[in-house]
């Protein structure tokens, strides 16, 4: 009798322990799930941070050309205004040369005809 209730009590320990072994092993299994979502989550996150910093980078070389560009354009620009201002600063005074030699000749005129 001392043996039945002793039996029974192990066969009530050894239920408890294999129900929480069973526990432990689904709680094993679930955290096992969990890991390896969150390590996709975050390799398909580190994917897209790549992507994004190679997308930055292409962007960014590209606006480095285009101001390069602009920079070389506005420089032209610069210098054949710089010219288009020598040259017709040249021409004004060519200009007003002649306008003051053609005005001293007509003064030469009137003073020959008032002789």
């Amino acid at each position: 009798s001392n043996l039945e209730a002793e039996l029974a009590v192990y066969q009530k320990e050894k239920g408890t322990l294999e129900a929480i072994e069973k526990n432990l092993r689904e709680e094993g299994d679930r955290l096992r799930r969990q890991i390896t979502a969150s390590e996709e989550s975050l390799r398909q996150s580190n994917e897209s941070n790549e992507m994004l910093k190679t997308k930055i980078a292409k962007q960014s070389s590209a606006r480095d050309a285009v101001m390069t560009s602009a920079m070389k354009e506005k420089k032209h620009f610069e210098e054949r205004i710089a010219k288009l201002e020598a040259t017709h600063s040249e021409k004004e005074k060519s200009l007003s040369d002649q306008i003051s030699k053609l005005q001293k000749e007509l003064n030469d005129l009137q003073n020959e005809l008032e002789d």
